[in-house]
């Protein structure tokens, strides 16, 4: 049996999941990279090769990348990773969830990242491990 990621959690914005199904296509493409830098003191995320970005600042030391061309955010960076690494992804992570289960037509901040792990993470199988 087959079950969408509403019918897996009812709670989530179908706004931000409502195109996941066609996203599969894009997922198989999708090449996940973490690197950190010891002479930077940087951990790097990204989602897609890397091409001409920018980056746009989403807290105190984290940075979402976002292609030149179009503006979609393919990675982000955390920088100062030793000292306030884990208060970062934390942060991001909890953004995220907060995007996910907000009131339907509700804009969050974190909504562009939140598309951007969505269209990058399979998102069935993680609930259906998580369960």
């Amino acid at each position: 049996m087959t079950l969408c990621p509403g019918e897996l959690c009812p709670k989530l914005r179908p706004d931000l999941i409502e195109e996941l199904p066609a996203r599969v296509a894009r997922l198989q493409k999708a090449r996940f990279s973490a690197r950190y830098s010891d002479e930077t003191d940087t951990l790097t995320f990204r989602f897609e090769e890397e091409q001409p970005a920018y980056y746009e600042r989403f807290d105190s030391n984290v940075y979402l990348e976002r292609t030149i061309v179009d503006g979609c955010i393919i990675g982000l960076k955390i920088t100062h990773y030793t000292e306030r690494g884990e208060g970062a992804v934390e942060k991001v992570l909890i953004a995220i969830i907060d995007a996910l289960f907000a009131p339907p037509g509700t804009t969050c901040p974190a909504d562009a990242l939140t598309r951007a792990f969505l269209e990058h993470l399979d998102l069935p199988r993680l609930l259906a491990i998580a369960a």
